[in-house]
């Protein structure tokens, strides 16, 4: 049986021993988790369920950018959830891609919070590397982004028909690609 060889760099991100060749993240939120690996690129993955009654507007007004909570006040107020949380699961998935967690003020840089638009990181001043991001198709009432250090050709999506986290024996995945 292989197995993997799992720490943590310098800032406490998990990698594996050699981080060169495969890098990986994870997220979760309600039912739905998301698992990401890639080959010789490093990366970010968040998914979150969109709240409709979450007090988006307070949030945003303390941790994002005035160009962003400008975006925000600009969608119908309808849209404004779906925009915080395109916001919100981009900047979480930068954040992890660079490796610096929420200990980077999520301020010191914009990413697009307009929920008709692609995800993107529009002005960075963190010195972070540039990232390229990318809406994943997710379940209904849900918003999920990845987060590359370098344009990525495809992704390739495994999904199963599973209700809940927990259960042991999930159903067989179905691989699809999701044209980007």
């Amino acid at each position: 049986m292989a197995s993997l060889d799992i720490r943590t760099d310098e800032r406490g991100r998990p990698c594996l021993a050699a981080p060169d060749t495969v890098d990986f993240n994870s997220s979760r939120s309600g039912n739905f988790a998301l698992i990401g690996t890639a080959r010789n690129c490093r990366i970010g993955i968040d998914i979150e369920q969109v709240q409709p009654d979450f007090p988006c507007m307070e949030l945003a007004k303390s941790f994002f950018s005035r160009n962003e909570n400008t975006s925000l006040d600009a969608l119908p107020a309808q849209r404004r959830a779906d925009g915080f949380f395109q916001a919100w699961v981009s900047k979480e998935a930068c954040v992890k891609a660079w490796g610096m967690g929420l200990s980077l003020p999520l301020d010191s840089f914009d990413v697009c919070a307009d929920p008709a638009a692609p995800a993107a990181l529009l002005a960075d001043r963190s010195d972070g590397p540039p990232l390229w991001l990318y809406r994943l198709e997710a379940p209904g009432g849900y918003v999920a982004v990845l987060a590359a250090d370098r344009p990525l050709a495809s992704l390739r999506l495994h999904t199963t028909r599973h209700s809940r986290l927990h259960q042991t024996a999930p159903d067989v995945a179905r691989p699809t690609v999701q044209e980007i």
